[in-house]
C-alpha cells in the first residue's frame, strides 16, 4: 500500500503558515501524528462550535448564504494514527453552547457533540440526530383567584409533535464498509449527505407526525468525518461524477516528518493551545476579489470535471474556518490561498485513493485468473486419471461381454452400460487411443471387439 502523504516543504509552508498553524504542525509531529489529520480534526471542532445561524455571505454565483457544514475523509493504512489524531492540540472551550431549544429546557454544548459522535448507515437516522417525537399527552390547566385559590381546573389534550433537540451533530465513521456499500448502490444515504453539505432539509416528511423526522433548511450544523484505508474508500464515496465525491476534502493520516523539520524525540514536551471564537454578530464576509475570482471561474467554465465541480465552494468553506480559527469573521485572500493549498493536498490524496482502488481491482483480477488456472489444472489432472481408468476398463468389459453374448464385435451401448458417468464422458477418447494402440478394433457401425478376437 502506497503512502498518501504530500509532506513537501513547500506545501507544508503554504498551509501551516501562521504561528498557530505552525504550532499545530509541530505538536502533531511530536505526537507522531500526521499534521494533515490533526488539521482535519481541528477544523471539524471549529465548524461544530460555530452557531448554525452563522453562514458565509451570499456570493455572486451562489443562491444564498453558504452554510459551514463540512464533510472530510482522513485516509491512511491500518495503524497510521487516524484515531489518535482526534486528540485535540488546538482546543475550544467544551462548555461553549451550540444550541438552546425554543423553550430553553434543552441546552447543547460543544463537549456534548464531540463526546458523542454519531455513526449511522440510515438516512432517516441523520435527521433523528436533531429531531425527536413528543407523544400526545393530557395537560392540566388551572385558574386561580387573587388569593391563589384554584377556582377552575380542566384537562386538555396536547397533540403529538416533533421538536428540535440539537443544533449540531458530528457524524463520524471509523468503519466504512457499510457506508461505502450503501453509497455505491445509490442508497438514499448518499443523497442525504449531499443535502446535508448545503444544509437542505434532511429526513422524511410523512402524514403521520409520529413517523415524521425532518429538519428545516439552514437550522442545523453537521460535520461529517470518515477514517478509512485507501482501498476501502470506494463506491459512491469517491465517485467522479460531481456527486458526493466532489464534496469531500481528503486528508492524509500517514505520519511522516515534513521536509526541513527535526525528528521528534521522546523527551520533547507536548503542548496544547486554547482557541477563542470571534464574536458572531452577522454573516462571515468574503473579500470582493475572491467573489470576483469565483465568478470568473464559473464564467470561463473552469473546474468543470467531475471531482472539481464544487471546488470553489469547498475552498470557501475551508477559508472561512481558517479565518474563524484565527479569530476573524472575514475571509481574506490570505485564508483563500491557504484553503487552496489544502485542496492541493486533498487532490493528491484523492489520486492515491483512486490508484489504490485500480491496483486492488488488478490484484483481484490476477487472483481470479490464478484460481481459474489452478482449477483448470486440477480438472485436467482429474480428467487424465479418469481417462486412464477408462482405457484400462474398456478391454475388460469387451472381453467379458463378448464371452457372455457369444459374439464379437458388440455395440458400444453394451460397453457403456458398465462404465461410470465420468468414464462415459471419456469413452470416445479412450476407444480412439485403444484403436491406435492396437488393443481394440472398431467397425463402421461403431461396434467394438478385442484385436485378438480377429
Amino acid at each position: 500500500m502506497g503512502n498518501t502523504n504530500t509532506n513537501t516543504g513547500e506545501l507544508i509552508d503554504r498551509v501551516f503558515c501562521t504561528d498557530l498553524l505552525r504550532f499545530l504542525c509541530r505538536e502533531a509531529i511530536k505526537r507522531t501524528v500526521s499534521p494533515w489529520a490533526a488539521l482535519s480534526n481541528t477544523l471539524d471542532q471549529i465548524a461544530l462550535a460555530i452557531p448554525y445561524e452563522v453562514a458565509i455571505q451570499k456570493v455572486r454565483v451562489g443562491n444564498g448564504p453558504i452554510p459551514l457544514n463540512t464533510i472530510s475523509m482522513i485516509v491512511g493504512p491500518p495503524g497510521a494514527g487516524k484515531g489518535i489524531s482526534s486528540t485535540p492540540i488546538l482546543s475550544l472551550d467544551p462548555t461553549t453552547t451550540v444550541f438552546i431549544s425554543e423553550d430553553g429546557w434543552i441546552r447543547q454544548s460543544l463537549g456534548d457533540v464531540l463526546r458523542n459522535p454519531i455513526t449511522t448507515a440510515s438516512a432517516p437516522a441523520m435527521a433523528g440526530a436533531y429531531i425527536e417525537y413528543v407523544p400526545p399527552r393530557r395537560a392540566k390547566a388551572e385558574m386561580k383567584d387573587a388569593e391563589g385559590n384554584v377556582t377552575q381546573a380542566a384537562e386538555s389534550a396536547v397533540r403529538g409533535h416533533t421538536r428540535q433537540t440539537a443544533g449540531a451533530a458530528y457524524f463520524r465513521w471509523t468503519e466504512v464498509e457499510e457506508l461505502a456499500e450503501k453509497t455505491a448502490r445509490g442508497d438514499a444515504l448518499s443523497s442525504e449527505l449531499r443535502k446535508l453539505w448545503v444544509c437542505e432539509p434532511i429526513g422524511t416528511y410523512t402524514k403521520d407526525a409520529e413517523k415524521r423526522l425532518m429538519t428545516r433548511a439552514g437550522e442545523y450544523r453537521a460535520v461529517v468525518s470518515i477514517h478509512t484505508q485507501p482501498r476501502k474508500a470506494g463506491g459512491g464515496l469517491v465517485d467522479e461524477d460531481g456527486g458526493l465525491g466532489s464534496r469531500w476534502v481528503f486528508f492524509s493520516a500517514d505520519f511522516e516528518v515534513p521536509d526541513g523539520m527535526p525528528m521528534p524525540r521522546f523527551e520533547d514536551e507536548l503542548g496544547n493551545q486554547d482557541l477563542t471564537l470571534p464574536d458572531f454578530d452577522g454573516e462571515i464576509t468574503v473579500e470582493s476579489s475572491i467573489d470576483r475570482e469565483m465568478f470568473e471561474d464559473r464564467l470561463h467554465k473552469r473546474f468543470q470535471d467531475g471531482r472539481n465541480k464544487h471546488r470553489n465552494l469547498r475552498r470557501l468553506k475551508l477559508a472561512a474556518l481558517f479565518a474563524v480559527m484565527h479569530g476573524s469573521t472575514d475571509v481574506t485572500r490570505r485564508w483563500w490561498d491557504v484553503a487552496g493549498a489544502v485542496l492541493e493536498h486533498s487532490d493528491a490524496v484523492h489520486e492515491h485513493i483512486l490508484a489504490e482502488q485500480v491496483a486492488a481491482e488488478e490484484e483481484v483480477s490476477l487472483r481470479r485468473g490464478e484460481h481459474q488456472a489452478i482449477r483448470r489444472e486440477g480438472e485436467a489432472s482429474r480428467d487424465s486419471k479418469v481417462l486412464a481408468k477408462t482405457i484400462e476398463r474398456i478391454p475388460e468389459v469387451i472381453e467379458r461381454k463378448c464371452a457372455k453374448l457369444g459374439r464379437s464385435p458388440i455395440p458400444p451401448s453394451y460397453v457403456m452400460q458398465t462404465l461410470t458417468a465420468t468414464q462415459k464422458r471419456h469413452y470416445d477418447a479412450a476407444i480412439k487411443i485403444l484403436c491406435e494402440q492396437g488393443a481394440v478394433r472398431m467397425n463402421s457401425k461403431g461396434e467394438v471387439a478385442l484385436r485378438e478376437d480377429d
